[in-house]
């Protein structure tokens, strides 16, 4: 436990704690995109760029509505009514036709796959990465007034009956990689953790197909515990007078949200529930710069070593929202801080469930603890009281 010296440091250091910017660790993986392109010529890298930053602006945002702040596309616009667009807009198109000052890092890789040159000649294509800057793409959103999606994200485990020609099946790995595989395409360039059920490492009861396509969630619910989703989705898709009607379900650390669409194809049918989710669940974790900043009391438990306090305070530092944070009191192992954040305390806690290394507590449970702490005496009544004021209870679970 921090005692002595470590403590009074502690303090300290807490007193101090403001969000850095720091990368997550999976921030790389979210902030880097492939495409593969005729030759590495610079040109070529800077157009494959802005095209990228599209998809990456859509998918840190959660929405494709950001698509129309971009320019229109060659051949698209009337050139007589460029002279009506004003010079703010035509420099804010001139940026994101600049996608390469957002580049981090670049590489390329040789492939078998073949393209066509525009001077018609066949080519052995050259895989592009592309990483972007973390801290370079969240100033341009908050510039442009977007939602910023944090690169920690619900995992989400679609169960996705589908009617067809061979009749209802659900979609896995095993009985349909094509459409699984597209699937998970989907999910990637959205950057949503997207898990298929594998029917034959976690079998099922016979009915479960009939749960799914009749909604039944508690049925359903049962059979998705292994996979510890923190959204279940339930999806029906069956052809229709010559379409494709979709019944989209979220159900999860949220209320439940449901979309019934008609789609022309069976692909653009998987586009439109994978588009839902993503909006749906930007909705809910993503913040924005309109959002009011606010400050919330909470206390926590679990932090007896340095090494507790250096992972905690990682934890605040990537998180897009919390903008700083301060201690109040510091008392054994337990912490009252006060965080600022762009979002309500809902929405910070929506975000903090998805870290493991949190445990949410009642009130209960926490003056429960402080109960138990007082009849030790290793907490004042000042500092039980103060413990108790809090907007949110948590225990923190450090990895040692």
């Amino acid at each position: 436990m921090f005692k002595g010296l470590e403590k009074i440091w502690l303090a300290g250091c807490l007193g101090l704690l403001v969000s850095t910017g720091v990368m997550a660790q999976n921030d790389r993986d979210l902030f880097t995109l492939e495409t593969l392109v005729t030759d590495t010529s610079e040109a070529t890298r800077a157009q494959a760029a802005n095209e990228l930053l599209r998809t990456l602006l859509v998918r840190i945002s959660g929405s494709r509505e950001i698509l129309d702040l971009f320019p229109p596309e060659q051949g698209v616009i009337d050139e007589d009514l460029v002279e009506e667009v004003s010079a703010d807009q035509q420099a804010l198109w001139d940026r994101l036709s600049s996608a390469q000052r957002w580049v981090s890092q670049y590489r390329y890789h040789s492939t078998r796959e073949i393209l066509i040159t525009e001077a018609g000649r066949e080519v052995m294509a050259q895989q592009l990465t592309l990483t972007f800057d973390p801290a370079g793409i969240h100033a341009l959103l908050n510039e442009l007034g977007q939602p910023i999606w944090d690169a920690k994200r619900p995992r989400i485990l679609l169960w996705l009956a589908l009617e067809g020609r061979q009749g209802r099946y659900l979609i896995t790995q095993q009985s349909n990689p094509e459409l699984a595989n597209h699937l998970n395409q989907l999910a990637q360039e959205r950057g949503l953790p997207l898990v298929l059920p594998d029917l034959q490492r976690h079998p099922v009861s016979n009915t479960l197909l009939s749960d799914v396509w009749g909604g039944f969630l508690s049925q359903v619910q049962e059979a998705s515990q292994p996979y510890e989703a923190d959204i279940v989705a339930l999806a029906r898709i069956r052809p229709v007078a010559g379409q494709w009607e979709v019944h989209w379900e979220l159900n999860g650390s949220l209320d439940q949200a449901l979309q019934r669409l008609t789609a022309t194809s069976l692909g653009e049918a998987l586009d439109l529930g994978i588009d839902y989710t993503a909006r749906t669940l930007a909705a809910r974790y993503a913040t924005t710069p309109s959002q009011e900043v606010r400050r919330y009391r909470l206390a926590i438990a679990g932090i007896e070593l340095l090494n507790d306090y250096a992972q905690l305070q990682a934890y605040f530092d990537r998180l897009v929202m919390a903008e700083q944070i301060q201690l109040l009191q510091a008392d054994d192992d337990q912490l009252l801080i006060e965080v600022k954040a762009a979002s309500g305390l809902s929405q910070l806690r929506a975000n903090m469930a998805l870290e493991p290394r949190w445990q949410e507590v009642s009130s209960a449970q926490w003056q429960q603890r402080l109960a138990q702490q007082q009849s030790l005496s290793t907490a004042t009544s000042s500092s039980a009281s103060s413990l108790s004021e809090a907007d949110a209870y948590f225990v923190w679970r450090a990895e040692r």
